[in-house]
């Protein structure tokens, strides 16, 4: 949750300042505030050698037992100077390459043999190319001997008494010949080696370099922080602004009371951007981190950690819609788990939300009986847990008792169906072998309004949630509301409120559409109140409500196009010989689970910070960073 930040000033002996500020760091709940303008900040050069070498040394892993001890200092300074001299080189390297290319097509011959042949045989050896779309349009002269050609361009050799000139043709001067070019990029590959190889003996001190950095840092920042007090009564005391969690007032108190120094609460001005505290744990810490990905909250907004986070669940088990691959989420996630047990952070953080991501996954299969793809009839015993099954055999019992336009369309492509009144018989009747289509049609529709019903919900949560920011949101929760209710009825649909008995279609549909117009007068009517005059734009939110929660639709639109390709690919393996189809079946749902993955991630997310954020999300924050002591995770 967000806890709220004050402004203080903090007055004490100058003589103290040193030791106050460095068991500040300690504590690490305080955020100073510069005293003079924010300027440039300039990073310290020996900070700059500790990242340096740590990144150079990144992709070197040793088995040899770490360094605890020794001059970080002149370590990270060898190491960045070994680099640097195998950047030279390999840019050489790079330099001669490119010659080799260039000459490669001319073969090997001696320059001290040209200059034979020219001062004794009194002849000129020059080397010509030509692009092929130019060669083509012109005669290309007799004397020239053609070589071959690379890429686009064609090379040719001439032999003559004087040096010769040709039009749209290059001269090309050889400085050296190709195996001493060659011989050349050997040593230097040989020297780069050499040199790789004294880099990677540097590769246990990595741990003593970050311990150092860190320590450095530490030094930096407290530094920072003490040069930006301002001096009082004749360089006598020192003063500085803070911002403080309220919550860490008592701490801050007990920080202040063996120093000379006090504390009061200072007025936020216009110009203060106060910093925005997050404290979670849990679940909630989790969802910080999703939160982190778009934008930090502004310090009036309300923490939607753990909101993000569970909606995050639910939107993305229902794109992946397959508690199968929800099973291969949680073995990677043990699989993670026994691999690195040690972890803490956000690399523990990360494996929580992969393992909750499994479980919604495996839940979401299991109300809706899907399982890589594979075809459950009505008749199979997996159906008995499904929720979505159980509500289509309610929405068979209510059309068969009804009788009604959708019942008539059924019986009449298959008037066996008149004689039966069990609603799980009635969804069982086959088409063709193995295929139900009145079971598929109804569930794709309660799968289609249960997208389109979680929406609405997501989205009146994110009204009610600025309720007191912004009156006009009752009404657009009044508003959806009715047109939930409205709409299945006016277009002869029948929503699940229907045949689960909550509401009759003709009740649904009249109180659907006075709860359209109310929730429409009332959010004009409560933001004019609000507003003054300024609240009349808000009728112009109708569009953007309407189109939000049709967004939701890609729920149901993304989960079903998963469910199409597993089952697609499983018809191809079941028609091809066993080892082509075991490729496609592995292969497949390899792509099939990748796609899904992607696709969660995408759109689960995007529902929250897009259509979601929209209501309820001020951002534009900056995070809460006191001055504390860094710590290697």
């Amino acid at each position: 949750m967000r806890e709220e930040v004050k402004k203080y000033l903090f007055i004490g002996v100058k003589s103290e300042k040193d030791v106050f500020f460095k068991k500040a760091q300690e504590k690490g709940f305080i955020e100073f505030i510069p005293a003079s303008k924010p300027k440039k900040i300039t990073f310290p050069k020996h900070l700059s050698y500790y990242l340096q070498s740590l990144k150079t040394l990144k992709p070197f892993e040793t088995d040899a037992p770490p360094i605890e001890s020794g001059d970080a200092s002149k370590a990270a300074k060898r190491i960045n100077e070994v680099n640097g001299q195998i950047n030279k080189l390999e840019e050489q390297a790079r330099s001669i390459d490119n010659e080799i290319d260039r000459v490669y097509i001319f073969g090997d011959f001696s320059l001290d043999d040209l200059e034979e042949i020219k001062t004794v045989g009194n002849r000129h050896v020059q080397f010509f190319a030509i692009k092929q779309k130019k060669r083509r349009s012109k005669d290309t002269p007799d004397e020239l001997i053609y070589l071959g050609t690379e890429y686009d361009m064609d090379y040719f050799i001439g032999i003559s008494k004087e040096p010769m000139h040709y039009p749209d043709m290059i001269e090309l001067h050889i400085k050296e010949s190709l195996s001493s070019l060659q011989k050349k990029l050997a040593d230097i590959k040989q020297q780069i080696k050499a040199i790789r190889e004294e880099l990677k003996s540097f590769a246990p001190w990595k741990t003593h370099i970050q311990n150092a950095l860190i320590e450095a840092l530490n030094i930096h920042n407290l530094h920072f922080a003490q040069d930006e007090t301002s001096s009082e009564l004749e360089d006598m005391l020192f003063a500085v602004e803070a911002w403080v969690p309220t919550k860490k007032l008592l701490a801050a108190k007990q920080l202040t009371k063996p120093f000379s120094v006090h504390f009061e609460p200072l007025p936020i001005e216009k110009t203060d951007v106060p910093p925005t505290y997050l404290e979670n744990d849990g679940f909630s810490r989790v969802g910080e981190d999703l939160v982190e990905i778009y934008d930090t909250p502004s310090y009036t907004d309300t923490d939607p950690s753990p909101w993000v986070f569970w909606a995050f669940i639910l939107f993305f088990s229902m794109i992946v819609a397959d508690g199968g691959y929800g099973f291969i989420y949680l073995l990677i996630a043990f699989f993670l788990r026994y691999k690195f047990k040690k972890i803490k952070g956000s690399g523990k953080r990360f494996i929580t939300l992969l393992t909750t991501l499994a479980i919604g996954c495996i839940a979401w299969g299991v109300l809706t009986s899907s399982y890589f793809g594979i075809d459950i009839g009505p008749k199979n015993p997996i159906r008995k847990y499904s929720l979505i099954g159980l509500m289509a055999q309610k929405k068979a019992a209510y059309h068969i008792e009804q009788q009604d336009d959708v019942y008539q369309f059924w019986t009449e492509k298959n008037p066996e169906l008149k004689t039966i009144k069990n609603p799980a018989q009635f969804l069982s009747t086959e088409h063709k072998k193995d295929t139900y289509p009145i079971l598929e049609e109804f569930t794709d529709n309660i799968l289609l309004e249960l997208a389109i019903f979680v929406g609405l919900v997501h989205l009146s949560l994110s009204l009610m949630r600025y309720l007191k920011r912004s009156w006009a949101n009752a009404g657009w929760i009044c508003f959806m509301i009715g047109g939930y209710l409205y709409f299945p009825s006016h277009m002869d649909a029948t929503s699940f409120i229907n045949f689960l008995g909550i509401m009759s279609k003709p009740f649904a549909q009249t109180v659907g559409l006075q709860m359209v117009i109310i929730g429409l007068s009332s959010a004009t009517l409560l933001a004019c109140i609000q507003l003054k005059l300024g609240g009349l734009a808000e009728i112009t939110k109708v569009v953007q409500v309407f189109a939000d929660t049709l967004s939701y639709l890609r729920l149901y639109a993304l989960g079903l196009a998963g469910m199409m390709m597993a089952s697609t690919f499983n018809d191809l393996a079941k028609d091809a010989n066993f080892f082509l189809g075991l490729f496609i079946l592995i292969g497949g749902h390899a792509l099939n689970f990748t796609m899904g993955a992607v696709g969660g991630i995408i759109h689960g997310l995007r529902l929250n910070f897009l259509e979601w954020y929209h209501y309820s999300f001020e951002g534009g924050g900056r995070s809460f960073n006191p001055l504390r002591l860094l710590k290697r995770r």
